[in-house]
């Protein structure tokens, strides 16, 4: 949650700071600096790697072409995919609360406005309804246009999508829908490098008010899914 991603045109620290990474470092890449513990981490991107940008009502929207991991898609300067590893983490938020039940078929998804874990989720034949809910429809639009390989789901006749905030959504859901709940929102907040906590769009999707709601709306042997990045970094907790 408290990766700090910035996209890069020329080099990303200056020269007497280049050499902490290696003179061979490439100019044109995106980058995670977590001074929570020391660690840094990059894609490199293609030279002009911009394809596409906006600003949406919530936040800014960019695809970038890397040179070895494909289309990455930014929000707010936060890395939310790549098209070479995404499996590695969207089959998981989607497959193993699936199997977990014995017999998923009604379905939310809150956040995941690539399309890729619903797409995922889909694949189970269980299943009958799911309701997807996304709070930006510009993050969709560009996903469909950028990443059609997993826009495929808002296509199907089981699937209904809702453009609304996700912790008012289920304000008015009934008691015991749905059968598992996929949470894969973007993080609530993010720490600079000085501490300071900036908020994020998502963050009234971490609220206590909201996980108990979400335990409200599950069915008695439901299963829930939630993305919470990593124990091993402090300001994450």
């Amino acid at each position: 949650m408290a990766a700090k991603f910035v996209a890069i045109f020329n080099l990303l620290f200056n020269p007497q700071h280049n050499t902490t990474y290696g003179d061979e470092a490439p100019a044109h890449r995106v980058g995670e600096w977590e001074a929570n513990i020391g660690f840094y981490q990059a894609i490199e991107l293609t030279k002009n790697s911009l394809l596409y940008k906006k600003q949406s009502e919530f936040q800014s929207i960019e695809v970038h072409q890397s040179k070895f991991y494909g289309k990455v898609l930014m929000l707010d300067d936060v890395l939310q995919l790549t098209e070479r590893d995404a499996d590695s983490y969207n089959e998981m938020m989607a497959h193993v609360p699936m199997f977990q039940h014995t017999n998923p078929k009604r379905v939310l998804i809150i956040g995941g406005g690539d399309g890729y874990a619903l797409a995922e989720v889909l694949k189970h034949t269980s299943v009958e309804h799911v309701d997807h809910v996304d709070l930006d429809k510009d993050v969709i639009e560009t996903c469909e246009e950028y990443f059609p390989q997993w826009a495929t789901g808002w296509k199907d006749p089981r699937v209904k999508l809702h453009i609304k905030d996700g912790a008012k959504f289920i304000e008015n859901i009934p008691k015991g829908s749905y059968d598992v709940i996929i949470q894969d929102s973007s993080d609530p907040f993010e720490v600079e490098e000085d501490g300071t906590i900036t908020p994020m769009p998502s963050g009234a999707l971490y609220e206590e008010s909201h996980f108990c709601a979400l335990k409200q709306v599950l069915s008695d042997d439901g299963v829930l899914m939630i993305q919470a990045e990593s124990f091993n970094i402090p300001s994450s907790l």
